[in-house]
């Protein structure tokens, strides 16, 4: 009994510090696309706009990379979907539309960082159906009696069965593919006691329609 008991510490740590890796990745090609749209508009005289894109590029990495803080409020969390959503309308102003609609009694609510950014991420960079058709998000966060709800919604080209099949199965779609579905799951059910996957996250999609990402967790 003792033998396992120790095998499920080390193997909860192993997870802890698998998640504080993955928090302090830097995303290269996310770093150099947004320093070289700088320069861009250093160029062409948009100075006031660069110093705006560096100077919101550096809250950024300085929220998503402050070590020691791997769970943080939502509120947290919120500022740094701002920030790179904040970017990603400099760099191209037609690219998303963002809403909110935030239970504030929940702002203290403790998540792993990057979560909400992830799903914010990838709908921007998936679910767009045309370089020219902004992709509308809204993230909205409810209470409900026994847990809170996060909702990611998008009205982009959507996911097929096939494909939710597979993340709920914790199957990592693309190898290069930086913070994932899959991370979002591993992170939130280390924090939820370990929950089954169906549990924490439900994904309603329809095709060129929408994609609505779910996710349930335990007050802390």
């Amino acid at each position: 009994r003792r033998l396992l008991e120790d095998v499920e510490k080390r193997e909860k740590l192993q997870r802890q510090l698998e998640l504080s890796v993955i928090n302090h990745q830097i995303k290269p090609h996310f770093l150099y696309n947004t320093l070289n749209a700088a320069s861009i508009l250093v160029s062409v005289e948009e100075k006031e706009s660069a110093k705006q894109l560096i100077t919101t590029l550096a809250s950024y990495y300085r929220a998503t990379l402050n070590h020691g803080n791997d769970i943080i409020s939502l509120e947290s969390e919120l500022n740094i979907v701002r920030d790179y959503v904040k970017i990603a309308l400099i760099r191209n102003p037609n690219i998303v539309k963002l809403n909110y609609d935030i239970d504030d009694s929940l702002l203290n609510l403790q998540i792993p960082k990057m979560t909400i950014q992830t799903l914010v991420e990838n709908s921007i960079k998936y679910g767009i159906k045309a370089i020219d058709q902004p992709i509308s998000i809204t993230i909205k966060v409810r209470k409900l009696i026994t847990h809170a709800e996060i909702i990611v919604e998008d009205d982009g080209i959507g996911m097929s069965t096939d494909t939710i099949d597979r993340v709920m199965k914790g199957e990592r779609l693309e190898a290069k593919s930086g913070f994932g579905l899959k991370s979002v799951l591993n992170r939130i059910a280390l924090i939820n006691d370990n929950m089954s996957l169906k549990d924490i996250m439900e994904i309603q999609s329809e095709p060129n329609s929408y994609t609505r990402i779910i996710i349930r967790l335990k007050y802390k």
